[in-house]
């Protein structure tokens, strides 16, 4: 990279980092934190190490308006201060200590000051154009411009521009124009110089008047996307190449110009030339939607049916275009997949579109996410699915679904309830005698536990339920369903994101193994920067393979959802506790900024503790005794709908306070049910619940263990008792009355505490709606906790 251009980009990326971002890194550059590993043309990488935190891999990328941007796989990730750490030591390597970079303990080179000259200063002793000193001086405050070869002549600029009132300096036009003109400060009319006086600086008039063509057009830049038919049916790999719009450029030719900024640049016998205007925003957009990047040369995975949604047409060989339109007419021509018999009269009608959005996924070899609202009968379209998928293959169609624990029994029931013909059985030991069941269903524990088993059979169809319980990539749990052998491959969740998008890059990691590539380049194509376009153009790359309908949209008939705040306040000694542990964690928060001990992890303990007392002072001191304030708001709102002959389910994360519930609504005879993770008759406790004669009408649930997959519409009101971070987990809850099959309005209780980190925490949940709604249009979902967040939480 040339060395003014770089110092140039670094200037602008300087204004574009925060004070914050810049201090710190400056301190990491001067520790000797940062590792310099590639100097590429248009890209640098390295990597900057923390004691504390650990290494950061760091890339610099030149972008089109003449700055740097800075990705990292620290948590800020954008133009952080790893990143300007990085561009401080790369600015040493390319520009020079004589730029004033210089690490700590180096001698650094004595700069010029730079003045504002009223006076003009002429490059030469002859009539021209003009050259104003500023813009010399940044050129000569470059220790390598000043030394080019060793030509004296250059350092003469340096020395006259020590002068109060410097004067002309003779210097061999080669020199002058080809690196100060023209590669340095880029072109300009009023820069231009005509001739030289001097003999000594022959070659001006024949370099400036012939050479130049200055009245030629700038250049326009494109990128082409090139397809490569892969071995796999209909799938394309993509790659996107530099042009020059009317050709005749080589890719070393093009380098030349991008670096120059649009600046004049010699390109052999072919003359001088410049690049215009920046790439066409649909060019731009269809690169970033894809992930490509031409400077890298990296692939892309494209199947058949996103090269139309994605690609505009002028960006593809016309050969290329003609045989994506020939495919594509193809796949238009085959006939809708017909549903199966006994389910005709079964499925309503967006119901049946599920069903054949899933059958055409197999019958293209693909696999997807059905990512349907909660309660729309995601069970039941993928129950079709496996009964037309078992006809396709005939004898001995053998399926695996994974699920939470507290939906197993549903999923073996399922089946036999609507007479498909298939049968499920539990999975309980290796050595089960499966009696010729056609699905296998085990929860996720198993499928970690004895994963020797499972990935030792191939499988026609594997389902993975509630998906999001491999949202992190991580996990062995994940790490087991992504080597699963399936030859069609579905995932079903109502919330296909509940703490970032990594949720999302993991769901369709399974379902679509290399549809998004490696999760760092995901993440860098898809997070930070314009998150409203870049989200849309995730939207368009896995709209194939990801349908998503909600209940508003498909399900008009279903009741209304009406969810409501309760308040209540904290009084004697639950307030003095309160107030005392608010004090407690504060000071544990001011630690945690200073990098204090385990900082971040004991501001979260304080803060379970707030929690805790908020909704009992039972939960943290075993010895207390009397209802507490959430206590008694819960027993004001559930006694009299019990005596109106409502069912009601109580929701809380915490276990010890859903045993406290019971010991409050024994005191008043209410009867109830309870299931938590211990419990193991799951599906009898929700089928006595759903029965019209169940003496229970209060049923005690566990927010992790109930709340998701189960369908509890006999109750028409839900409570929850503590809020949680994820308004995606408490939606869950909720929606185990309010799905396919409820016929009353549900009503939804939060019992808050006023005053509180309660309600701080609402105010929190409700901020986190920008992700969902960017990429499915609906409340959000972030529910990592970031010290800025807990600060709120606690001020």
């Amino acid at each position: 990279m040339d060395p003014f251009v770089f110092d140039q980009r670094f200037a602008r990326f300087v204004g574009q980092v925060g004070t914050a971002a810049a201090s710190k890194g400056t301190e990491l550059y001067d520790s000797g934190a940062v590792r310099v590993d590639a100097l590429g043309k248009g890209r640098i990488r390295g990597s900057v190490h923390e004691k504390r935190e650990g290494s950061f891999q760091v890339t610099l990328t030149a972008n089109d308006d003449g700055g740097l941007s800075g990705s990292c796989s620290c948590p800020e990730f954008f133009n952080c201060a790893h990143a300007y750490a990085l561009a401080r030591a790369a600015r040493e390597r390319i520009v020079g200590a004589g730029s004033g970079a210089s690490r700590k303990g180096a001698e650094p080179e004595k700069s010029l000051e730079s003045k504002e000259w009223e006076r003009i200063w002429k490059l030469s002793k002859g009539s021209g154009h003009l050259l104003y000193p500023k813009d010399l001086y940044k050129l000569v405050s470059d220790r390598r411009s000043l030394g080019v070869s060793g030509r004296e002549p250059i350092r003469a600029l340096k020395r006259a521009l020590q002068k109060e009132n410097p004067q002309s300096v003779e210097a061999f036009a080669e020199v002058v124009v080809d690196y100060f003109e023209f590669k340095g400060i880029g072109y300009h009319e009023s820069y231009r110089v005509e001739r030289s006086s001097s003999g000594s600086s022959g070659g001006f008039e024949e370099e400036t008047k012939e050479g130049r063509n200055w009245d030629r057009p700038a250049l326009k830049l494109r990128a082409r996307i090139r397809l490569e038919e892969s071995a796999d049916r209909d799938w394309f790999q993509a790659s996107a190449v530099w042009e020059i719009e009317g050709g005749g450029f080589s890719k070393e030719d093009i380098e030349k110009l991008r670096e120059a900024g649009g600046g004049m640049v010699k390109l052999g016998d072919k003359g001088w030339f410049r690049l215009g205007s920046k790439l066409p925003e649909n060019e731009s957009r269809a690169l970033s939607s894809l992930g490509l990047d031409p400077d890298r040369g990296n692939a892309q995975r494209v199947h058949l049916c996103q090269v139309e949604d994605l690609l505009p047409k002028e960006m593809l060989e016309e050969k290329a275009w003609s045989e994506v339109k020939r495919k594509a007419e193809r796949l238009r021509e085959i006939g809708e997949p017909e549903v199966p018999a006994e389910l005709r009269k079964v499925l309503r009608p967006y119901q049946v579109a599920g069903f054949r959005y899933l059958a055409r996924l197999s019958e293209l070899g693909l696999g997807g996410v059905l990512a349907d609202d909660m309660g729309l009968g995601k069970t039941l379209q993928t129950l079709a699915w496996m009964l037309w998928l078992s006809r396709q293959k005939g004898v001995g169609f053998r399926a695996l679904v994974i699920c939470p624990k507290s939906v197993c029994d549903n999923w073996v029931q399922e089946p036999g309830k609507f007479k498909t013909g298939l049968r499920a059985k539990r999975f309980r030991n290796v050595d089960d005698d499966w009696g010729g069941a056609n699905i296998v269903v085990a929860n996720y524990a198993q499928l970690r536990i004895r994963s020797d088993y499972f990935l030792g059979e191939d499988w026609d169809a594997v389902v993975l339920d509630e998906a999001q319980y491999i949202k992190s990539p991580t996990s062995q749990t994940s790490k087991v369903a992504y080597k699963l052998k399936g030859s069609h491959r579905i995932a079903l969740t109502g919330t296909p994101i509940e703490n970032s998008l990594t949720d999302l890059w993991s769901i369709m990691r399974f379902a679509m193994p290399r549809l998004f590539g490696p999760l760092a380049s995901f993440k860098a194509n898809y997070e930070g920067g314009e998150r409203a376009e870049r989200l849309g153009d995730l939207r368009k790359r896995m709209r194939p393979f990801l349908l998503r309908r909600l209940k508003l949209e498909v399900a008009k008939e279903l009741p209304e959802r009406i969810e409501e705040e309760l308040y209540c306040e904290l009084e004697g000694e639950q307030r003095s506790r309160y107030e005392a542990s608010l004090a407690e964690a504060r000071q544990l928060l001011k630690g945690a900024k200073r990098g204090a001990g385990n900082g971040a992890f004991n501001v979260l303990q304080a803060l379970l503790r707030l929690r805790q007392i908020c909704c009992d002072l039972r939960l943290v001191d075993e010895d207390e005794e009397g209802e507490s304030a959430k206590m008694q708001a819960m027993l004001d709102l559930v006694e009299p709908l019990v005596e109106e002959g409502h069912r009601v389910l109580v929701f809380s994360q915490f276990v010890k306070l859903l045993e406290i519930a019971e010991r409050t609504l024994s005191s008043k005879k209410i009867k109830y049910l309870k299931l938590t993770g211990q419990t193991g008759n799951r599906g009898e406790l929700v089928k006595r619940f759903q029965s019209e004669d169940a003496e229970e009408q209060v049923f005690l649930l566990s927010l992790k263990a109930a709340g998701s997959g189960l369908t509890l519409t006999a109750a028409s009101y839900v409570v929850l008792l503590d809020p949680w971070w994820n308004p995606a987990v408490e939606a869950q809850a909720i929606d185990r009355a309010h799905r396919i099959g409820q016929r009353n309005q549900v009503i939804a209780y939060r019992i808050l505490t006023k005053d509180t980190v309660e309600e701080k925490i609402r105010k929190i949940q409700k901020e986190k709606a920008e992700l969902a709604a960017a990429l499915f249009g609906e409340g959000a979902v972030d529910a990592k906790v970031s010290l800025e967040e807990l600060e709120e939480v606690l001020g």
